[in-house]
């Protein structure tokens, strides 16, 4: 059982680098790297934000519904690992040389990308701890391992920022 807790919680591990390299430097890349003025920057990490805060409900409205062979949250997990993946690197390709709003353009629709793809994965993960254990302290104990090892990806996340 431990083997799977550990599986459990390395998975958060590449949540939060992926949550926190966003967060400590994607403003910055747009605005110092890409040349995005920090308004159209702000903007476009806004309406991901925004669009997050509509998706991660709808995520779990669907999750709660779904009935497949892979497990009702697993199956968003394994099918939605690889575009998670995906739109995380799509959000580093701004076209270098289109006009600032093309580029702002690209910022919205990949954030867009990546928080559909992150609700995707994210919110099921989160859920299926009761599903792993009834037992409220092995529950804790899961979590708990979970906690730790997302602190580890949260440290990794920032630090390649």
């Amino acid at each position: 059982m431990m083997r799977r807790k550990l599986g459990y919680g390395i998975g958060d591990m590449g949540i939060s680098i992926s949550y926190f390299a966003l967060g400590f430097f994607y403003i910055f890349f747009l605005t110092d790297l890409v040349g995005l003025r920090p308004i159209l920057a702000g903007t476009a990490f806004f309406i991901g934000k925004l669009w997050d805060g509509v998706n991660d409900p709808l995520m779990g409205w669907l999750c709660d519904r779904t009935r497949s062979r892979f497990g009702q949250k697993r199956v968003y997990i394994l099918f939605g690992a690889i575009p998670f993946g995906l739109a995380f690197l799509l959000l580093w390709f701004v076209p270098a040389n289109a006009s600032e709003a093309l580029q702002f353009l690209y910022a919205v629709v990949t954030l867009f990308l990546f928080s559909t793809a992150y609700t995707v994965v994210v919110v099921p993960y989160m859920a299926m701890v009761p599903v792993m254990s009834d037992d409220y302290d092995e529950r804790t104990h899961i979590t708990g391992i979970r906690s730790i090892l997302g602190v580890v990806g949260t440290i990794f996340g920032g630090g390649a920022a």
